[in-house]
């Protein structure tokens, strides 16, 4: 019977992510990946199967009309991130940051959407941090409550990381559904994300492992007179590769062959 399978980051880069990935990758009529990163890790892996590898990304289901934003004083800014509590999303990174923050006099506070194994530490850790004012866990949300953040929030912050089982985040959907949003990004410039997120281009690329340099940038980026041209075209990027239109006419071609 043929069949296709799709494969994630989990599936390829996790030890035994995916353990039946090389047979499904032998006998799929396809194998379908979000974003090209994936894809050129299998290309790599499996030459020999490269003509059968295809990058087909996710959808968004609603894309908000473009409205530019107004100033904001760079002073006291709202972040958001959108996750799961999970090691390789690298939410320690952001606690430091608004920790460095506060230090600095700024009154930066962040709301996390999301639930999972590592609340208690993130927790924790906060509270240690005496945080607890500047740092929000507000658990897993229907995506209506996510939308109504992406609409307040200031900036959205991506902070992943590579685990130490090796898992790791491609393209997550939570960046398109910001940059749909016209949410300026700051994000870790892994290889997935930098097929969403051009420096300069359509947000901004940062190492959260310094808190003090991506405190600068993001300060820097505020007080612009307007950064919204470079919101304007991350926009246009998103309505041009997560149309649902697109995608599935892509997958419905590929299963016709």
């Amino acid at each position: 019977i043929p069949f296709s399978s799709g494969a994630h980051a989990y599936d390829i880069f996790v030890s035994n992510g995916d353990g039946l990935l090389p047979e499904k990758v032998e006998a799929a009529t396809f194998i379908q990946s979000p974003n090209q990163t994936a894809r050129e890790e299998l290309a790599a892996r499996f030459p020999e199967c490269v003509d059968k590898l295809f990058c087909v990304r996710r959808c968004l289901e609603n894309f908000p009309e473009f409205s530019p934003r107004p100033p904001k004083n760079p002073q006291k800014l709202s972040m958001l991130s959108v996750g799961r509590l999970v090691p390789k999303k690298g939410y320690h990174r952001l606690v430091d940051l608004i920790a460095v923050a506060n230090q600095r006099g700024l009154e930066w506070s962040l709301k996390i959407v999301g639930d999972g194994p590592d609340l208690k530490p993130i927790r924790q850790e906060i509270s240690v941090r005496k945080l607890e004012n500047r740092v929000l866990l507000l658990g897993a949300s229907d995506y209506s409550r996510v939308e109504e953040e992406y609409r307040s929030a200031d900036a959205f912050l991506f902070s992943g990381i590579i685990s130490t089982n090796g898992d790791r985040d491609g393209l997550p959907n939570v960046i398109p559904e910001a940059m749909a949003f016209g949410l300026p990004v700051f994000a870790e410039a892994n290889p997935g994300v930098k097929e969403a997120v051009v420096n300069e281009e359509t947000g901004w690329l940062v190492s959260f492992q310094d808190p003090h340099e991506t405190i600068d940038c993001i300060t820097n980026v505020f007080a612009r007179d307007s950064f919204d041209p470079v919101l304007s075209k991350a926009y246009e990027w998103v309505r041009e590769h997560f149309d649902p239109e697109k995608t599935t006419a892509q997958l419905m071609d590929l299963h016709a062959r």
